[in-house]
């Protein structure tokens, strides 16, 4: 009798640590398979460029042409994080572009992750992917053959999907959008983003020690972080067309607002320093995680 007390016991100690190293290795098998998944506060807008007419991404450098005096475009005198960490490319042609006031934002811009050399998939084609804050909805390809130093412009799109999958021909110059929001690996990206901020967030609550209903963080930032992920992508894509940062701040505030309420009425017996500290500690954690594993 006494023996099945310890046994549950400590299996009810176990469960949250074995929930989040099963949290951890899905996220670890969902890196290889669909991009990385981070527990962060939100998704961030991509833009994946898929090249055909090539065989080898060495062939080729590419990088999105937008308005030098657009957002997240370096100011004179700056650098932009490409060109922080490879200051080499400062001699390559694609940077050196400046015509009909556009420049490359890979080479010239921040708040962008991506690269200049497209990846080769295992189905053997070529994509380069752009993600973060400042992935434009209106741009061209820029494009610099690596043998001779060429460069050609493809012609200008708009597309308005928040993980938005454009197609380049090389050969022919031209760009076509197709749509890459709502593929299975876009939602199960965006189910394990959930999960693990979940994961993180019910650790976090361990040492506040509420008096009652400590489970309450599971159904909370499951409909919370679930609505901040569908609200951010509608207001971001399709007719509204936010800027991501103003929709991200508001949706934030809106999260944080409703979970410290909760708390404080179902977890704390209406005493709100404690939900207030946690609420906060629990958002401000799993953002800055999610901006770890982008660094």
């Amino acid at each position: 009798m006494f023996a099945q007390k310890r046994i549950s016991g400590s299996g009810r100690r176990l469960a949250l640590p074995a929930a989040f190293l099963a949290g951890f290795l899905l996220w670890s098998a969902m890196s290889g398979l669909a991009g990385p998944v981070r527990a962060d506060a939100g998704p961030k807008p991509s833009l994946t460029v898929r090249v055909i007419g090539t065989d080898s991404p060495n062939d080729y450098y590419l990088d999105l042409l937008v308005p030098e005096d657009g957002s997240f475009i370096a100011e004179p005198g700056e650098t932009g994080w490409l060109e922080e960490e490879h200051p080499e490319i400062r001699e390559y042609p694609i940077y050196q572009y400046r015509e009909g006031g556009r420049v490359g934002l890979l080479c010239h811009g921040y708040a962008i992750w991506g690269d200049l050399s497209g990846s080769l998939r295992p189905d053997g084609a070529i994509e380069h992917r752009f993600t973060y804050m400042a992935v434009p909805d209106t741009f061209a390809v820029l494009v610099q053959d690596r043998a001779t130093g060429t460069l050609r412009v493809s012609d200008t799109i708009t597309t308005t999907q928040f993980d938005a999958l454009v197609v380049y021909d090389l050969g022919a110059n031209t760009l076509s959008v197709l749509t890459n929001t709502g593929s299975f690996w876009w939602w199960l990206k965006l189910l394990g983003r959930v999960f693990l901020t979940v994961l993180v967030e019910c650790l976090l609550v361990l040492p506040f020690r509420f008096p009652k209903r400590r489970w309450l963080p599971i159904p909370v930032n499951l409909a919370t972080q679930g609505l901040l992920h569908v609200l951010l992508v509608a207001l971001v894509s399709g007719p509204f067309q936010w800027n991501y940062l103003v929709a991200f701040a508001a949706l934030e505030t809106l999260v944080i607002l409703v979970e410290f309420l909760a708390y404080f009425f179902w977890m704390a017996e209406r005493k709100w320093p404690k939900p207030l500290a946690y609420t906060i500690l629990a958002n401000g954690v799993t953002m800055a995680l999610g901006l770890l594993w982008l660094a």
